[in-house]
């Protein structure tokens, strides 16, 4: 008998054409919410996916033995009364995105990206002056991966 493992997330279409392809031995089963996943239930023995959702069902699914979760942080599934289970999240993989995604917004606020698109729609011009990050600091609270990215 294959493993099984249901995936639980809103992007689980992709996530099990990861798996497919990494693991094709695998037996997936698919879920976009909580609805779906306890119609999807099938005794599998591993959850895999956002931990919002899987919360929401975990103690309705008693096979299950393993979970991975999307996340970096697990705080949803902390809150559920079940511990007997392996949980495992993914660490040390967001730093560069963050740290784009950090860039991005400070940038996007500094030059007012907004307030300039907004005027740029209504076909107004917007003399407005723009701020820049050159010669400011930035406190950067935690030392985890993405922190250190970030920095």
């Amino acid at each position: 008998m294959n493993p099984s493992v249901l995936i639980i997330s809103k992007d689980a279409e992709a996530l099990a054409g990861l798996v497919n392809q990494g693991a094709p031995s695998i037996d997936v089963a698919i879920a976009r919410d909580a609805s779906q996943a306890r119609s999807a239930y099938q005794d599998q023995g591993v959850l895999f996916g956002s931990p919002d959702s899987i919360a929401a069902v975990l103690t309705d699914m008693p096979s299950v033995q393993w979970v991975q979760s999307t996340w970096a942080g697990v705080t949803p599934l902390l809150q559920v009364n079940r511990r007997d289970y392996v949980l495992t999240s993914i660490k040390g993989v967001f730093g560069p995105q963050m740290a784009e995604y950090v860039l991005g917004y400070l940038l996007a606020h500094e030059l007012r990206i907004v307030r300039r698109l907004d005027a740029q729609r209504a076909h107004e011009w917007w003399p407005g002056e723009s701020g820049m990050l050159s010669g400011k600091r930035l406190g950067i609270m935690g030392t985890g991966s993405i922190g250190r990215a970030i920095a």
